[in-house]
């Protein structure tokens, strides 16, 4: 039963506000499963209209009974306002998008001069197994990423240097870590590894990669003090003592 027609028939019964109440109970119930394994909403690896929306839809309520909706909420809501009123829509909203624009064209002819539309022949690019769409938007995801981290650590610096406080030589790190199997649980494993504690070292973002077939790997940032943490190995292998963790790689590396 849709929402709206909860509510008219609440309007024909005595007591259904707790009837309502338990219905929203449950969809909340609901989105926190279907989040369980999802960075975002409809499941991609970055963020889309649809998650800026539920986000607005959820402001206020309490969130903390439901442990992943929760955390993705809070995950949504490290985006600036304007950076969510940028989200765009996902590949496959934007397909039914563009179609149902095409038949609404398609309509304003008359019935006798509708065609039907050629089609196009199959071509090698049509059976890619990865599309340079797909590569060019993992590019400039990775981009963006790395743009974030770095602004954050911009404006760390910015308010110390307000401060009258000593620039301390410091590189941005971003490693790749990679759990065993695809059972492991990734979310728990990226606050695991967070909760690593280095003198010198403050953890950033994260997300998570897919790597081969159903295994995913994540990307964390990560800022170190030179001379406080001499060696990016003193971090991996700190990574690497994680039970569920096979392997801890640092993917980028910038002085800044």
């Amino acid at each position: 039963m849709k929402v709206q027609e909860l509510i008219e028939s609440c309007q024909l019964h005595s007591g259904l506000d707790i009837i309502f109440h338990r219905k929203m109970a449950v969809d909340l119930h609901k989105l926190n499963q279907d989040i369980v394994t999802k960075s975002y909403v409809e499941g991609g690896s970055f963020p889309t209209i649809k998650d800026a929306e539920l986000f607005d839809q959820l402001q206020g309520k309490n969130l903390k009974p439901f442990q992943f909706l929760s955390r993705w909420y809070n995950h949504i809501a490290s985006f600036t306002a304007c950076e969510r009123a940028h989200f765009k829509l996902s590949k496959d909203a934007k397909k039914k998008d563009e179609a149902k624009k095409d038949d609404d064209d398609f309509e304003l002819f008359g019935e006798d001069e509708k065609k039907p539309a050629e089609k196009k022949p199959a071509s090698d690019d049509d059976f890619e197994l990865f599309g340079e769409d797909d590569e060019e938007a993992e590019k400039q995801k990775e981009i963006e990423f790395d743009k974030r981290a770095k602004a954050a650590q911009e404006r760390i610096e910015a308010k110390n240097k307000a401060k009258g406080k000593v620039d301390i030589p410091k590189s941005m790190l971003v490693i790749d870590v990679k759990p065993y199997d695809d059972e492991t649980d990734l979310i728990e494993l990226a606050k695991q590894v967070k909760e690593i504690q280095i003198d010198g070292l403050v953890w950033g973002d994260y997300k998570i990669v897919p790597v081969a077939f159903s295994l995913k790997k994540i990307s964390i940032s990560c800022v170190i003090e030179d001379d406080r943490v001499p060696s990016t190995e003193v971090v991996e292998e700190k990574i690497a003592e994680i039970e569920t963790v096979q392997s801890a790689d640092v993917a980028s590396f910038n002085k800044m």
